[in-house]
């Protein structure tokens, strides 16, 4: 035997359909049983697709019994089953999930085509080939009109991994083009073209209304935002105004004076003072005489009066100009306050100031809430701080606004804090609005140090649009220096694909019209294939084409010719 004819005869045997049929399978058994182990033991459940713990392993079975039949000799068979299990799997890919039709079907297309082509015979694999680029478009048109259980976000890798697939399907089918006959050379080339034509438009319109809308949805969340901040600057405006009338009640002030011409400012007796109160707290003795000196004062009345009519106020409590306590609503865990940041703040070296706190959560009220501190200044027209008036205030006071800015499904108004927290509403089991401060998801938090009113981003994964806004200005200069001081960034945030919902239905339509106009195509392109494959065709047309040649001559040189 010549070398040639055994370098045939290797060929030929790696060439046959039943040897590639078992590479093939095996192949296929050992990566989807491999994807399926880690589907089903590695892979998150909120990361997987409702049928995905199901729909892997019937792949893997398949792929292994189509493996047991073309070793017994069927594998014509084993294919036939293998194709079909893919098909099956891949049409209730949609029903399970939002935004993976095309990626499914182009994956279709590519597994389903590259099989058939390389283990079936020419007319059987264009057979196949046909019916998935027929099931492609039944996926689509599928993923287009049905919701999907559940909803998989659009990325940049998804859009990469349908291209690339798309581009190795191309591919395959331009390698076997010559194979074709000339029909269906025709009916690829009609339908190539009209894919194309309608792919760029369908692009160009979809970039166009997504770019206006965009624009419009970042002009109406900007708004929210601005809106939500007038509201929650008014609401703190408003807890300061309380104070500050407060600070200036003659009862208060008098008995304040009263206090400060007896008090001490000796560090060691303060120290004494405190160490017994403290003593006092631990022990939770309301009895102790300096804590019933200062539950008893007659400031202490008033502060009640205010807790009552504006019950926000969960405590309330004045210190006198060295920072002891004077009057509170409450058993106050420590006597001497001076060495407090808000103290400190409000009492600004005897000029007065006022101080706004971050959002805490209080243990004792088991709420959270805010500190805020106002001077009280001396009358007499010297201007000096008599003392320190602080307020804890229930951050319930601000559900109001941020129902308000509430809009839609997933539209919400947030507060991102300068230390990376988010102060955010959320319904409890009741149906009450609760406000809950949590740590702030990292994509957004780099989102928002750009310092843009509008951002087109995502939080915690999810894709959003989003407007910012700071605190408003009151134009009160000790207010608008404590508000600003907050560094806080009012959100009005709402998922992409709601805030973007006309856009999402205007690319559906242009889909579906599109899939119109590709199925239209399709049939011309069988309709013009059929009728120039026909020879009778052909031949009518070559009569047509020579008759209205020699009228057309016989025309223009019809001086020149005998009659």
């Amino acid at each position: 035997m010549t070398e040639g004819t055994v370098r045939r005869e290797t060929q030929r045997t790696e060439n046959d359909p039943r040897k590639i049929a078992t590479r093939i399978t095996l192949i296929t058994f050992a990566l989807t049983l491999a994807t399926a182990f880690v589907t089903l033991f590695l892979v998150p459940n909120e990361d997987k697709t409702p049928i995905d713990n199901y729909m892997m392993p019937l792949v893997a079975l398949s792929a292994g019994y189509s493996y047991f039949l073309t070793r017994r000799g069927e594998h014509i068979r084993g294919i036939y089953i293998l194709l079909g299990v893919i098909a099956l799997a891949s049409a209730s890919y949609p029903f399970a999930a939002n935004n993976i039709g095309w990626q499914t079907a182009i994956g279709m297309l590519l597994v389903v085509t590259g099989i058939a082509n390389s283990t079936l015979p020419p007319k059987a694999a264009g057979r196949v080939s046909a019916a998935a680029f027929a099931l492609a478009i039944v996926i689509v048109v599928i993923e287009l009109l049905v919701e999907g259980v559940t909803d998989i976000p659009v990325t940049t890798v998804s859009i990469i991994v349908t291209g690339v697939l798309g581009f190795i399907y191309t591919g395959i089918i331009l390698s076997r083009f010559r194979q074709f006959s000339l029909r269906t050379k025709l009916i690829a080339a009609f339908i190539a073209i009209s894919i194309v034509s309608v792919g760029v438009v369908i692009f160009a319109v979809s970039r166009s209304v997504l770019g206006q809308l965009t624009v419009e949805a970042g002009r109406e969340l900007t708004g929210v935002a601005r809106l939500s901040s007038s509201s929650i600057t008014a609401e703190l405006v408003k807890q300061l105004d309380l104070l500050r009338a407060l600070a200036l009640n003659d009862v208060l002030n008098d008995e304040l004076a009263k206090v400060n011409a007896d008090a001490t400012g000796d560090p060691v007796r303060l120290e004494q003072l405190d160490r017994q109160w403290r003593a006092a707290d631990l022990a939770g003795n309301d009895s102790d005489p300096l804590v019933q000196s200062v539950l008893t004062h007659p400031i202490s009345a008033q502060l009640r009066e205010l807790s009552d009519a504006f019950p926000e106020n969960v405590e309330l409590l004045v210190t006198d100009r060295h920072g002891a306590l004077v009057a509170s609503t409450t058993r106050m865990p420590i006597y001497h306050q001076a060495a407090e940041t808000w103290w400190r703040a409000a009492y600004q070296d005897g000029q007065g100031g006022v101080y706004i706190s971050q959002p805490v959560f209080d243990e004792k009220n088991q709420t959270l809430v805010l500190h805020i501190a106002v001077p009280i200044m001396e009358r007499t027209g010297a201007g000096e701080v008599t003392g320190i008036l602080r307020a804890t205030v229930d951050l319930e006071a601000f559900v109001a606004a941020f129902e308000a800015g509430r809009f839609g499904e997933t539209g919400r108004t947030e507060i991102y804090l300068p230390n990376g927290s988010e102060l955010e509403i959320g319904r409890e089991a009741d149906g009450e609005f609760e406000l809950h401060l949590e740590e702030a998801p990292q994509d957004f938090i780099t989102a928002l140090q750009s310092g843009q009113p509008f951002m087109d981003t995502t939080h915690d994964g999810v894709p959003v649009l989003a407007g910012v806004s700071s605190l408003q200005s009151p134009g009160d200069t000790n207010a608008d220096a404590a508000l600003q001081s907050l560094e806080w960034r009012v959100v009005a945030i709402q998922d992409r694909t709601e805030a973007l919902k006309i856009v999402t239905s205007a690319r559906r339509n242009a889909q579906l019209a599109g899939l119109g106009i590709l199925l239209l195509a399709g049939l011309l392109g069988i309709g013009v294939a059929q009728f120039l494959t026909d020879p009778l065709a052909l031949r009518l047309l070559e009569q047509e084409i020579i008759e209205t040649f020699l009228r057309a001559f016989r025309g223009g040189l019809g001086d020149l010719l005998p009659p």
